[in-house]
């Protein structure tokens, strides 16, 4: 199959897009990682931070790319208990990693 041009560029950007997001954020966490690590000297209040500034991200992200109020709306149904899961099984890595 071929694709047009325009197809083409939406792929283009669509690969890059992580990237120039993904890159400054990793680069500011380690030149900031030094100053956090003398500061709070106890490895899972650091997490913690970790953690809730990975979350305002994400919120952040999510806000500028959906803007339907009904798409954030979950039900007591299987969108909550994925959510539920997913929550606790990447605390936990990541609780588990850092404290390693």
């Amino acid at each position: 199959m071929f694709l047009n041009p325009m197809k083409k560029q939406l792929i283009k950007i669509g690969l890059k897009v992580p990237y120039f997001l993904l890159v400054p954020l990793f680069q500011t966490f380690l030149h900031t990682s030094g100053y956090y690590n003398e500061k709070y000297t106890a490895p899972l209040s650091l997490t913690t931070l970790v953690c809730f500034m990975g979350t305002l991200q994400s919120i952040a992200v999510t806000l500028v790319m959906e803007h339907k109020t009904s798409a954030w709306a979950i039900g007591f149904d299987m969108n909550l208990l994925a959510a539920v899961y997913a929550g606790i099984v990447s605390s936990s890595l990541a609780y588990y990693v850092q404290v390693l």
